[in-house]
C-alpha cells in the first residue's frame, strides 16, 4: 500500500514539472529548428484569453508576437539559434519552455 502511495506522488509531482501541465495557455508547444509549433487545445467558446502570442527569452526580450489562431496547428518563427528557457504569453496568462539545445551547426 506504501508503495502505491509513493509512486501516485512520484506521477503527480511528475506531472507537475512538465511545460504542459503547468502552461496556463491551452496549447501543447514543440520546438523544431527555428521555429516553435503551437498546437492548441479545446477551450470554451466563452473563453477570451487575447489576441497574441508572445515569445520572450529568459533575457525578457521579445522574440516574435503572432496573432493567436486558438485553434489547430500554428508556427511561431524563432532566430535560428534560440536556446534555454522561453516564455510565452497570451493575454494575462504565461507557460514557461525550454528549448534544450542549440539548433543551427554552430558556425555564424
Amino acid at each position: 500500500m506504501m508503495m502505491k502511495h509513493a509512486i501516485t506522488l512520484l506521477a503527480f509531482f511528475g506531472l507537475m514539472s512538465s511545460p504542459l501541465a503547468m502552461a496556463a495557455i491551452p496549447a501543447k508547444i514543440n520546438a523544431i529548428p527555428g521555429a516553435l509549433i503551437v498546437n492548441w487545445q479545446p477551450q470554451d467558446a466563452g473563453q477570451r484569453m487575447g489576441d497574441a502570442l508572445e515569445v520572450y527569452n529568459d533575457a525578457g526580450d521579445l522574440l516574435a508576437r503572432v496573432p493567436a489562431r486558438m485553434s489547430g496547428q500554428q508556427r511561431v518563427v524563432l532566430p535560428a539559434k534560440t536556446q534555454g528557457d522561453l516564455r510565452l504569453s497570451l493575454g494575462s496568462e504565461q507557460a514557461q519552455y525550454r528549448v534544450p539545445f542549440g539548433f543551427g551547426g554552430g558556425q555564424e
